[in-house]
């Protein structure tokens, strides 16, 4: 058994969904439910937010990459060799 539900959605919002709809090329429905099971199980779940494999996996890359970035590997090692306030 399966409800039908009607949402008014700001013209931003609906903009917003179509573009996301053809970048991942789902539907608008399919987008909306996802967004609505990830919701429900966070809040169900204590706020665990489910994943799908792809999402997961372009997640683990970005976490597990080694940064590459100068600018970015400079300002670590400033802080790295910063001595802690309670050491000075």
């Amino acid at each position: 058994m399966s409800q039908t539900i009607t949402l008014k959605l700001s013209d931003t919002d609906a903009a917003m969904l179509s573009e996301l709809s053809e970048k991942e090329g789902k539907t608008r429905e399919e987008l909306v439910l996802e967004a609505l099971h990830n919701y429900l199980l966070c809040r169900i779940n204590n706020k665990i937010i489910s994943l799908s494999p792809d999402v997961f996996e372009a997640c683990s890359e970005i976490i597990f990459e080694p940064e590459t970035d100068k600018e970015i590997l400079d300002r670590r090692q400033k802080l790295m060799d910063l001595k802690p306030v309670w050491e000075r």
